[in-house]
Formats: C-alpha cells, sequence, structure tokens
C-alpha cells in the first residue's frame, strides 16, 4: 500500500509570528503603550477589544466574513492579502483610539445609555486618530463601509434609535441605504443634530451629556421605553457580584456582543423587531474602560493632550506589514514536460574508465606485431557535449494579452524549469518596445516568485532591444549560446532589418522563433529572417517543436571523442 506523504499546509494569519509581530508593533505605534500584547481569542464575541486591565489586544482569527465585502465599500484593496492588512490596521487603530481618547470616568452606569455613549464616541475617536494618523482616514471609511454592508444584509427597521449608531457609516453616503420610519422621522430630525455634535465633541464628557439629551427626547418612543424597562428588569434579575452590566463596551458596534445589556431589552421587547446590533459583528467587545465600571487610567483627553510615546514605542514610521504569501503555481503542469527538454540542454555524460589495463581495451594489430605488453589500446573517455545557455525571449506586448500570456508564460517556466533540472542556464527577457529581465540564471522557484512579480508590458512589439540584450550576454566556457523567441506579434520593417544586422554580427549564436495562437500569418514574415520559425498552437505543440529545434542543434554541434 502506497502511502502519500503529509502536506505542510501554509498556516493562518493568526499563527503567523510574523503577523503576530507586527499587530503588537502596530497596536503600540497607534496607542502609545509599548506594555500591551496581542492574543487571539476564537472565542471573542467581537472582531476585536482591547482590555486595559489585563494590557491586552484581542483579535479574533476568523476575519474572512469580512475580506470577501467588496460591493459599496470604498478604498477596499483588490487582493486578499492587502484587504486583510487594511482591515487589522484600522482595527488596531480604532482600539488605540478608544486607549487614547475615550475617558471611562465620564461613562455611565445604566447599560442602555452606555451602549448609546459607545456608538457616539466610536466616531469621535475615529476623527481624533485620523486627523493624527491621515493614512487612517481611507481605512476608517472602508471599514465603515463594510460594516455598514453588514447592516443592509441584516435589513434596517428604521428607529431614530437605530440611527445613532448607523448613522456614522452612512451619512457620507451619496445616497444613504437608512432612512428612518415615517413614525421616527420627526424624532430623528431632532435626534440628527445631537449624533452629528456628538461626533465633535471635545471629550467623553460633552459626549455623555448629549447622549443623555438623545435619551430626552427618545423617551417618548414606545421601543425606547420598552428596552429601558427591559434593561431594568434585567438589571435587577442579575446575581450579586455580575458586573457585565456595567461594562462600557469600547467599539464601532457595541451591540453585536450578544452578551451585552444594551442589545438584549429591544429584541425581548418585540419580537419581530430586527434587532441589527446582534447581527452586525462589533469592532470591539467590553473594551476601553475597566469591567468593573471603575475609571481607567490608561485613557482620558486630559492625559491624551500632554502624553508621550511609551518607552520602547518608535513613533516615526507606520509599522510595515507582513510582505503577501507568494502563491507559487506547483511545478506539476511543466514538470513532465521539462524532463523532455531537460536532456537537450546538457545530454548526461557517460563515465570513463579512470586508468587503463593491460587486458582490456581495443585489440591493436601494431601492439601485437611490436609484443608490446599491452596488446590493447587505452579506452577513450566518453564524448562530452557543450550545455546550451539558453535565453527566453517573452513578447508581452498588447495583442500578446489574454491566453497568448499564459501560454508564454508557460512555456517560460517549462525551459526554466528543465534548465534546473539538466543543470544548465538560462534566463527569460520580457519585451514590447523595451526588454526588462524577468528571469535569471539560478533555482526555479526564484523564477517563479519574479515571474509572479512582474507585471505585463502590453506595449508595441519590437524585438530588436531584447534581441540585443540576448546576443550580448556572455555565455560560460562550455556553453553554447541559444535564443528561442516566443511572440504572436508582427514586426515592423525596420524592426527586422535591425534584428538581420544583429543575427549577421552574431553568427555563432542559434536563434529559434516559436509563434504561438493564431500566427500563420506573421510565419512568412518571420521566416524571412528567422528561417526556422515555427507556429505552435498549444503548450504540447510547443514543447514538441522545441525538442525537434534543440535535436537539429545537437547534431550541429557534436565534440570529438577526447
Amino acid at each position: 500500500m502506497l502511502t502519500l506523504p503529509r502536506q505542510k499546509s501554509t498556516p493562518d494569519w493568526s499563527q503567523a509570528p510574523q503577523w503576530r509581530r507586527w499587530l503588537t508593533q502596530l497596536f503600540r505605534y497607534y496607542s502609545w503603550r509599548g506594555h500591551y500584547h496581542l492574543q487571539i481569542d476564537p472565542a471573542l464575541p467581537a472582531p476585536a477589544a482591547v482590555l486595559p486591565e489585563r494590557r491586552l489586544l484581542l483579535l479574533h482569527p476568523d476575519l474572512e466574513r469580512f475580506l470577501t465585502v467588496s460591493v459599496g465599500v470604498r478604498g477596499l484593496p483588490v487582493e486578499a492579502h492587502a484587504r486583510r492588512v487594511a482591515l487589522l490596521q484600522a482595527l488596531c487603530a480604532h482600539e488605540a483610539g478608544h486607549l487614547r481618547y475615550t475617558d471611562t470616568r465620564a461613562w455611565p452606569t445604566e447599560a442602555t445609555l452606555a451602549h448609546l455613549v459607545n456608538c457616539l464616541e466610536d466616531q469621535r475617536i475615529e476623527w481624533r486618530m485620523a486627523q493624527r494618523h491621515p493614512e487612517l482616514w481611507t481605512l476608517f471609511t472602508m471599514l465603515g463601509d463594510v460594516m455598514a454592508v453588514q447592516a443592509r444584509q441584516s435589513g434596517h427597521a428604521g428607529t431614530a434609535h437605530e440611527g445613532c449608531l448607523l448613522w456614522r457609516w452612512e451619512h457620507d453616503q451619496l445616497q444613504p441605504a437608512w432612512a428612518p420610519r415615517a413614525d421616527q422621522a420627526e424624532l430623528w430630525a431632532d435626534v440628527r443634530p445631537l449624533v452629528e455634535a456628538s461626533w465633535l465633541a471635545r471629550d467623553t464628557t460633552q459626549v455623555a451629556w448629549i447622549a443623555r439629551c438623545i435619551v430626552e427626547l427618545m423617551r417618548s418612543d414606545q421601543e425606547w421605553q420598552q428596552a429601558e424597562q427591559a434593561d431594568e428588569q434585567a438589571r435587577a434579575s442579575a446575581p450579586e457580584g455580575d458586573d457585565t452590566e456595567e461594562a462600557p463596551s469600547g467599539g464601532a458596534d457595541a451591540g453585536a456582543d450578544a452578551s451585552a445589556p444594551g442589545d438584549r431589552p429591544l429584541s425581548e421587547a418585540d419580537p419581530n423587531h430586527v434587532d441589527h446590533h446582534r447581527h452586525l459583528p462589533a469592532l470591539t467587545g467590553a473594551a476601553s474602560g475597566d469591567p468593573d465600571g471603575q475609571p481607567s487610567a490608561e485613557a482620558g483627553e486630559a492625559t491624551a493632550a500632554t502624553e508621550t510615546p511609551a518607552p520602547g514605542v518608535d513613533r516615526r514610521d507606520v509599522p510595515r506589514p507582513p510582505d503577501a504569501p507568494l502563491e507559487l503555481p506547483p511545478p506539476v503542469d511543466v514538470e513532465g514536460l521539462a524532463r523532455q527538454v531537460a536532456p537537450l540542454l546538457r545530454p548526461l555524460e557517460r563515465p570513463a574508465a579512470p586508468t587503463a589495463h593491460r587486458t582490456r581495451g581495443r585489440l591493436s594489430s601494431r601492439h601485437v606485431l611490436q609484443g608490446s605488453e599491452r596488446p590493447f589500446r587505452r579506452p577513450g573517455a566518453a564524448g562530452r557535449e557543450a550545455a546550451l545557455h539558453l535565453t527566453v525571449l517573452l513578447d508581452e506586448s498588447g495583442s500578446m494579452l489574454g491566453e497568448p500570456t499564459v501560454l508564454a508564460r508557460q512555456a517560460a517556466r517549462l525551459v526554466m524549469r528543465a534548465a534546473e533540472l539538466s543543470r544548465s542556464r538560462a534566463q527569460v527577457i520580457a519585451f514590447d518596445t523595451e526588454a526588462v529581465p524577468v528571469g535569471r540564471p539560478g533555482p526555479y522557484r526564484d523564477f517563479e516568485a519574479a515571474l509572479l512579480a512582474h507585471a505585463p508590458l502590453s506595449g508595441n512589439t519590437c524585438l530588436e532591444p531584447a534581441l540585443r540584450m540576448a546576443l550580448d550576454a556572455r555565455p560560460g566556457l562550455e556553453e553554447v549560446p541559444a535564443v528561442v523567441i516566443i511572440t504572436d506579434g508582427e514586426l515592423e520593417r525596420s524592426d527586422l532589418a535591425a534584428c538581420r544586422a544583429l543575427l549577421r554580427a552574431h553568427p555563432h549564436v542559434r536563434v529559434v522563433p516559436l509563434l504561438i495562437g493564431d500566427a500563420v500569418e506573421q510565419a512568412a514574415t518571420y521566416r524571412a529572417v528567422f528561417p526556422d520559425a515555427v507556429v505552435v498552437p498549444d503548450l504540447s505543440q510547443l514543447t514538441l517543436r522545441l525538442c525537434a529545434v534543440l535535436r537539429h542543434w545537437r547534431q550541429t554541434m557534436r565534440r570529438p571523442r577526447a
């Protein structure tokens, strides 16, 4: 029975040391606290939280639900790695903002009021952080749009209480998706100016005062009255010593935590009520203050105005995130074809006898007539054949976009893999109107990384600069230079004349164009300068033609036995 080897899977970002190191440095950079540490908590009911009393930044390892959101999100990077970097940076900066600008001494003890203060405080601290760090404007906008999309998917109830949370994500949209119900429109017209004023408040004390004004306006709302009554019942039924109700939540969506007391009353009071705070993922859990409701010495506007970076915190530059993992395609798709080409780049040498012996060799009649003690000739060493130094010219002009580019890059990978297998040297030069080296002689994995990082040029087709660069390359002492051109573009007359002059100046270099795709019309033009030009429709035919050309070259460059 065959046992397949266990494949080593790529570790999740939360388990990678470079990610944990970067997040710790990033949080220390934004918070000016040098003694906080990162902890990944799968049981965290929110994406992020900060615990000042334990000096911890908590993050949930599952962020894939945020990375899949794309429609309606401004500033969202295209690549998954860049999305993860942007999301984590926004979360860390948000939590750091609570440490720097939220004064928990002004936090109300009523859970419903504390929830409202938290909703208003989130936007204020984000604006304050973005004023200090302008790169956060785009990140906070992206994060707000992601949360707004999550809210739209859950549905809107249209209450003024809901608007206190959602309006900070919808206020700068061209067409806000949230709007108050008809019976809440008049109340929202009075609440909205207070909500927007809280974002510009001087400190948390002013935000708490504005929240109390909003509460006074909403006391006439039946749903708000039911929420307060349910909150009072929950506080009365809570066992002694249970301080969860007094824990202020320091996040952009404080009510997403299912255990937060601010969101239970609405859903319990009205079973038909859509509780967005429970369905929306929170940015923090019970967070920026002490869970016992006591003032935290880590926060406060008074200290933020005169604070200085903690020892060991680098305030010069934002910590650089980890590099994106190189998702290298496995060489399995070209491995078999590369093994067909490899022996033609450097044929295997037969081992020769290191020393001669009188009892073996080729019988010599002259030695026999002379009565020599050694009637056999000394066996000769195995014939050695020079290795090919192959240069692939990869056409990346505008006509190559799409399937031709995929085929050309597969052919380049095939040649570089064959060179590694045969221990010969090869290189790849991309060209349009200019020539750019992509792969130097070296390990195949390095070429894969360079090819992935290389963006197509997409200009016009001009072969002369790339051909000149290939012909000017200096092969080794035991190497024979050869050039393979992979293209489908039509050459200009001036370009053909320049290529013809280069070939005349380097008659010892062998050159063959492989015209890929539907390039039959260009074949006659190429054959006027390159007689060996052939048309190949796919990778397998390209390999067969390349092997035939290499065999022909081998027959013309045989070296005599030593």
